[in-house]
């Protein structure tokens, strides 16, 4: 009887303490440790996944990131977090908590990594959802973490995936500032006004609704995308899209000089039509592209929009802007139009293409080979079957990627990069380190040596500890984040 009670004992001890050591390791948001309230840096990771060597390296690559693009990266890996939340809430409310990256530019990236859970989630701030869109994170996260990952190489993941994300902010051509007016309103609005303001307010009231309407039949989509992730993505890329070409239109068309034409009290209505007109185009595109993520079948998408664009014409009225992705879209349907006409088999007979939406893998007919090049958007293949079934012919056609990989010469797919930088050895306060410029095989993993180069020591900046220059303000040495936010746009996955 005594051994039974004792058995029973340590039983519900060790049942204790195995649930409060899970307990442990499932963080709240307010118990992750903050990097930059615990010595700087920009890697939090309380439970010692990564090894020291590998946390120095990821803040000095972070480091010197932020350096060339100001942009704040924070990453965080942990065992698992709150079991109420999912990665995508948990990894947004940290980013809120901890606002990464400016309060003017919101150029800031949270990546949470959860060992036990096998998830990691991207998380950018609104100023940098154009340079680094969902898509192009899901692809870094795929080629870069998930591999390594599943080999538990979790810092080799992270360091690999920083690297790409380095060579996103570091292109000289993604070095753009929106440069953000602020002009005072009139005080007084003559009455004179209040009737066209009140009717141009009326009307694009009315074309919301109708337009909300039309877009009901688009709300089958809803699994591709979480909803409430892509309310977040919509209204943080519309604000983006509407300072973007406002701030062109406005400066190619109106000039410095002339802004105070937009805030005279008798070109407000005007100016609230202009606001409004690309609100209604920035909706109108988000439609489009719902439609585009919907279909992985370029004919299924083309027929789908178009018939969309049909029903939703009457759209121009209030945004001419529109009719610009109409003759896109018309444009785009007479140049495949000849893609999508029957081809012969060997019999002279019309053969049957394969549905993408229905077979978006290709089984059994496209090789891994091709499977990688349309990944990469390199091809579209049209894949034709006779009505025996013994006779598939596939036809490759240029993907928008086309002119950015050429042939292997190992596995002779279309699946070679231009030359990028591959960090060897990151550079360090105290030594120097080491890269090669090759080109990689997104397919075979074959890699040309091109030329190397010598990293220079990461110099700390002397004004960074008095605070007398605003530009160290985001230096590693920094003790807090700039209190930037996100929209909800990013990323993530699971390996």
């Amino acid at each position: 009887m005594l051994k039974v009670i004792l058995k029973t004992v340590i039983f519900f001890l060790l049942l204790t303490c195995t649930y409060t050591a899970f307990c442990q390791t499932a963080y709240t948001v307010n118990q992750i440790p903050d990097p930059k309230e615990n010595g700087g840096g920009y890697v939090s990771n309380p439970d010692g996944i990564l090894s020291a060597t590998e946390v120095e390296d990821i803040n000095a690559k972070i480091s010197s990131i932020e350096k060339e693009s100001n942009a704040q990266i924070a990453v965080v890996i942990v065992n698992n977090f709150n079991p109420n939340q999912n990665d995508f809430d948990f990894a947004f409310d940290l980013f809120k908590q901890w606002g990464i990256g400016s309060k003017e530019s919101n150029n800031g990236l949270l990546l949470l990594v959860a060992k036990d859970r096998r998830k990691y989630r991207f998380i950018t701030g609104t100023g940098l959802e154009g340079l680094l869109p969902d898509v192009k994170l899901r692809h870094i996260g795929e080629q870069a973490l998930v591999p390594a990952f599943r080999e538990n190489n979790y810092g080799q993941g992270v360091e690999d995936a920083i690297d790409k994300v380095g060579v996103v902010l570091l292109n000289k051509g993604n070095f753009s500032e929106i440069n953000q007016l602020f002009t005072n309103p009139a005080k007084l609005i003559p009455s004179n006004n209040w009737l066209k303001i009140l009717i141009t307010v009326l009307a694009f009231v009315f074309c919301f609704y109708l337009f909300n309407k039309q877009k009901k039949s688009l709300k089958e989509f809803d699994g591709t995308l979480k909803e409430y992730k892509d309310k977040k993505l919509i209204k943080g890329c519309g604000l983006i899209f509407l300072l973007i070409f406002g701030s062109i239109f406005l400066f190619a068309f109106i000039g410095f000089e002339n802004l105070s034409f937009l805030v005279k009290t008798k070109n407000l209505p005007v100016t609230l039509y202009i606001i409004l007109g690309l609100v209604v185009f920035g909706n109108y595109k988000f439609a489009v592209s719902k439609l585009k993520q919907q279909h992985t079948d370029p004919k299924n998408e083309e027929d789908a929009i178009a018939n969309f664009n049909k029903s939703a014409w009457w759209i121009v009225l209030f945004s001419p802007l529109v009719l610009l992705t109409l003759f896109s879209e018309a444009k785009r349907r007479k140049k495949n139009g000849a893609r999508f006409e029957p081809v012969l088999d060997s019999y002279s007979r019309e053969m049957q293409r394969v549905d993408r939406d229905e077979n978006p893998r290709g089984k059994p007919y496209l090789t891994d080979g091709q499977k990688v090049e349309e990944h990469i958007k390199v091809f579209e293949y049209d894949i034709w079957l006779s009505k025996s079934g013994d006779q598939p012919k596939i036809i490759a056609n240029e993907g928008e990627d086309y002119s950015k990989f050429s042939i292997c010469p190992s596995c002779n797919f279309r699946t070679f990069t231009q030359p990028i930088k591959k960090t060897i050895k990151s550079a360090t306060y105290s030594s120097s380190g080491t890269a090669e410029l090759i080109k990689e095989c997104e397919n075979c993993h074959f890699e040309t040596f091109i030329s190397s180069a010598v990293l220079p020591k990461l110099v700390r900046s002397s004004s960074s500890s008095s605070g007398s220059s605003s530009s160290s303000s985001s230096s590693s040495s920094s003790s807090s984040w700039g209190g930037g936010s996100s929209s909800g746009g990013g990323a993530g996955g699971s390996w």
